[in-house]
């Protein structure tokens, strides 16, 4: 057993033993947690969706570019990757603070693009695209480590309903937040001042993020971890070639392999339709929506997800993860049934679709981490996680760029498949819902015969 595997063991004797959970600190932490997951999910609402299209199209950005673009978080999961560099025997906090404000003025940046005026078009595209991409590679170099960082304040046993509470208070600020900058953006559209929104949107960032560094300062450090392994001073620290081998190693382990089949499926259906349905709903020739509508339809889907998000994080802790994606999933396939169906004349079957897509993140969200936790050992959870988000995020990105390209034939060919009129979008969206069936049957099939380890069986 290393260093670390003995000083993870030590720690959960003594909060046994003592109830640390329950002291000023862990729950102080627990309260910076949940104010941290919110300012970090503003921040992550204005740049999302239909508002980052309508940023993108007010600089020339093409649909099939801004698609590509809505799928850089995903691109830049590979860089989870690095967390094998970060990850050994040393704080943290202090690095998840300097990245996520590092992450959070790029995407702040993006927004005082458009009054850059003299600056050439290519120029502007590739800056539009190296701020996002350098923001969500600092967010996702440091976001399994922050996760397992953050959630040492949580009882192993109540992630779940920790995870929902943390959920639901999100979910309340984003829609007040969403509700806002939605009429805020539609106000200086409609007036032909659109730039003043993308202003005070850039500004808003900026001070959101000196809230969220605030916040990460509250959380707890977990000191006594480093103590423990201080006093294990007789080994010799892992070298970088030991926790890469940690991490790749995991290939290796069938649970791990079984598991991350579930998401890269999910994450390759979700991605060749998604990143594309913001322009279609802002498009004029299209479904014609505001982007104050476009909220809207965010707000109720979340405001449903707000209700049920206690019993679905009850349920997942009483059964599992598993048993609780299964119906998750199975919403999400409902969803893209609308989307296929959604065009001019029915523009309410996106107002469903985008509806259903927000309802089915109640468990998605944080069913990708906590499924992960069900079923690799305790001391490579966030090796797990990392090489997990990984892998997906090369999927999704790649599947954007199929979809990119599904979506550019389909636009040259006066948007028919096969002599059928049909937007690339509704082509887009039948393929996402076949792969998100054969989700919802893998877990059924597969992983639900699976033996959870690192939880106690409940």
């Amino acid at each position: 057993m290393n260093s670390e595997e003995t000083a993870c063991s030590e720690l959960t004797e003594q909060a046994e033993k003592t109830n640390v959970y329950n002291t000023l600190p862990y729950k102080r932490s627990r309260v910076a947690y949940n104010a941290e997951a919110l300012l970090e999910y503003l921040i992550a609402l204005t740049i999302a969706d239909s508002f980052l299209a309508a940023l993108g199209k007010s600089m020339g950005i093409s649909d099939a570019l801004l698609g590509i673009c809505a799928s850089i978080a995903s691109f830049a999961g590979l860089t989870q990757m690095f967390t094998v560099f970060f990850n050994h025997r040393r704080p943290v906090k202090r690095l998840i603070l300097t990245m996520h404000l590092v992450n959070q003025v790029m995407f702040a940046c993006l927004y005082f693009l458009p009054f850059f005026s003299g600056v050439p078009q290519l120029l502007k595209e590739i800056l539009f695209v190296a701020l996002l991409f350098g923001g969500y590679l600092c967010s996702n170099v440091m976001g399994s480590m922050k996760y397992v960082f953050a959630m040492s304040s949580v009882e192993r046993g109540k992630y779940g309903s920790f995870s929902t509470t943390k959920e639901m208070i999100s979910l309340v600020g984003g829609m007040i937040f969403e509700y806002v900058i939605g009429r805020v953006a539609t106000y200086y559209t409609k007036i032909g001042r659109q730039e003043i929104s993308f202003l005070l949107f850039g500004i808003t960032i900026l001070v959101i993020a000196v809230l969220h560094a605030v916040s990460v300062g509250f959380m707890r450090e977990d000191k006594e971890k480093y103590r423990i392994m201080a006093e294990q001073a007789e080994q010799p620290k892992e070298k970088l070639s030991v926790r890469i081998g940690k991490m790749f190693g995991l290939l290796g382990n069938r649970n791990f392999v079984l598991v991350l089949l579930v998401f890269l499926i999910w994450r390759c259906a979700d991605y060749i339709a998604m990143p594309f349905m913001g322009t279609y709903a802002i498009d004029p020739n299209a479904l014609n929506f505001e982007l104050e509508d476009v909220a809207m339809f965010a707000i109720i889907g979340n405001g449903i997800r707000f209700v049920i998000s206690r019993p679905v994080g009850r349920f997942a802790d009483k059964t599992s993860y598993c048993t609780m994606l299964i119906p998750v999933f199975g919403l999400a396939a409902v969803a893209y049934v609308f989307g296929v169906f959604a065009a001019p004349g029915r523009e309410w079957m996106f107002a469903v679709y985008k509806i259903l897509r927000a309802v089915a993140y109640v468990g998605i969200n944080s069913g990708t981490w906590n499924l992960m936790l069900d079923y690799v050992p305790v001391d490579r959870s966030d090796y797990a996680i990392a090489l997990n988000h990984c892998i997906i995020g090369l999927a999704g990105f790649l599947s954007t760029l199929a979809g990119s390209a599904i979506l550019t034939v389909i636009q040259e060919n006066g948007n028919t498949v096969f002599g059928v009129p049909m937007f690339a979008q509704q082509f887009l969206s039948v393929i996402a819902l076949v792969l998100i069936l054969a989700v919802v049957l893998y877990l059924v099939l597969v992983v639900r015969r699976l033996k959870r380890v690192g939880v106690e069986e409940r």
